[in-house]
């Protein structure tokens, strides 16, 4: 399982080293669906790789908006 990470400014895909379930107590996630029809659903707090004036950052789901181009891959 490999997912895609940061490494010098450049986003490449990452093995994955394990996975964690945590109980929500709010149960509150959001569904982001990308133009290509991918989707993860995520907690609000969840920093997702977000391209802006050509620089990567990383921003809570809760704060995306339908404007920001969110960094996916071809796999």
């Amino acid at each position: 399982l490999s997912v895609l990470g940061e490494k010098n400014k450049n986003i490449e895909p990452v093995k994955v080293l394990s996975v964690n379930k945590y109980k929500n107590k709010n149960k509150s996630l959001i569904k982001l669906t990308t133009e290509s029809g991918k989707e993860v659903v995520v907690t609000p707090k969840h920093k997702v790789a977000v391209m802006k004036f050509g620089e990567i950052i990383f921003k809570e789901a809760a704060k995306l908006t339908r404007f920001d181009k969110v960094i996916t891959a071809n796999l």
